[in-house]
């Protein structure tokens, strides 16, 4: 693969990032006018407490795309396949598993832990599940992901993005209409409307473009499926480490100062989301030729796409980053007008200041997944 295709896939990967940023930004402002801090701050705790549950999908998506990007540097459809199906599986097993936890567990800590006021505990009750179920798409949602990233098919990719981005502006438009219902548990519904959507795409995609290796059937091959649970074992450590680290912190807000510090979490979180995505973009499309380069055995040009990226990334988040941080009080103003969340402008500061320091790593990580010493 060129460094030519590389840059069209960045390319394209940029024009999807910040048309995303751009309607993210709007989404954001219009969602805290229209439900208020309170109710913002409720959703962000709401969705916190499924995605905690969700750790295992972490650990599966980064394992699911390295082995479809290993096997697909053999050209061997077949084996493509196998992984593919092997995904599939392990995927349904997690769903299983963050419902009877999400179920229990969840559900116990929602309504006698958070702090949540008494006359909107059935609210969050209704979008904890529909939050669920938006989860378990993203869930299954993972292998169709990974095979489009490992064909580098950059510009549907980018394309759907957009498209993701349009309907979720539509959400919005029609949650400014309703008058008559819970505006927080019609937001949740129209979002999980938009998940649904956006997964029948990706499925549609990979199935006529990629049949031969999206093709379904239950796999006996105990072998590769050990040596992708294996591989995902170490993994599932540093997953619980970084939920622990942004989603037990949320809790913890919560614990201490309720849902109006949550909202400021969110809004934080959304800022250093937007920034970071220059980079993420970036990385995303030299991931598959960092995986690629090492299981050809190229280790020289491996060796240079690693410290370019990592060099690179520090710069563009860097460039980004300092306007954030010299004038975040003036951005979230002119933002977010007088809805400015408290505790927010410390909150994007600190989260900034990480996001420089995570930005040099995320090519050294993709190469040590490649490798398999996913244990560092």
């Amino acid at each position: 693969m060129s460094n030519k295709t590389i840059a069209k896939n960045t390319l394209f990967l940029y024009i999807r990032m910040l048309f995303n940023m751009g309607a993210m930004l709007y989404i954001s402002r219009v969602v805290l006018r229209v439900l208020g801090v309170e109710d913002f701050g409720i959703y962000n705790i709401v969705m916190g407490v499924v995605i905690l549950f969700s750790f295992f999908n972490g650990t599966m998506t980064a394992t699911t795309q390295r082995f479809i990007n290993v096997e697909k540097a053999s050209n061997d459809v077949s084996r493509v396949n196998k992984v593919f199906n092997i995904s599939i599986i392990n995927h349904l097993f997690i769903m299983l598993v963050v419902v009877i936890l999400a179920e229990t567990v969840g559900l116990w800590f929602l309504n006698h832990k958070l702090i949540i006021p008494a006359g909107r505990m059935q609210a969050a009750n209704i979008v904890y599940q529909v939050a669920l179920i938006i989860a378990l798409i993203e869930i299954i949602k993972v292998p169709f992901n990974a095979m489009i990233v490992a064909h580098e098919k950059m510009s549907f990719y980018a394309w759907l993005g957009l498209a993701e981005t349009a309907l979720k502006l539509s959400a919005i438009f029609i949650l400014m209409q309703i008058e008559h219902y819970d505006k927080l548990i019609s937001y949740s519904l129209l979002l999980l409307c938009v998940s649904i959507a956006v997964f029948s795409l990706y499925f549609r995609f990979t199935r006529k473009t990629f049949y031969a290796e999206t093709r379904f059937h239950l796999q006996k091959d105990l072998d590769k499926t050990k040596e992708m649970m294996n591989f995902s074992g170490w993994m599932l450590v540093g997953q619980l480490a970084y939920v622990g680290s942004t989603q037990g912190l949320n809790m913890v807000t919560n614990l201490f100062f309720g849902v109006t510090a949550n909202a400021a979490v969110g809004i934080a979180t959304q800022v250093d989301t937007a920034v970071y995505s220059f980079v993420n973009n970036f990385q995303v499309a030299f991931n598959p030729q960092l995986v690629q380069s090492y299981a050809a055995k190229d280790y020289e040009r491996n060796k240079k796409l690693i410290l370019g990226t990592s060099k690179y990334s520090f710069y563009l988040i860097a460039i980004l980053s300092a306007p954030v941080l010299y004038f975040s009080h003036t951005l979230l103003t002119l933002w977010l007008g007088d809805h400015v969340p408290m505790y927010a402008e410390k909150l994007v500061q600190a989260t900034i200041v990480c996001s420089l320091i995570s930005a040099m790593a995320g090519s050294f990580w993709m190469t040590a997944l490649a490798i398999g010493t996913n244990s560092i």
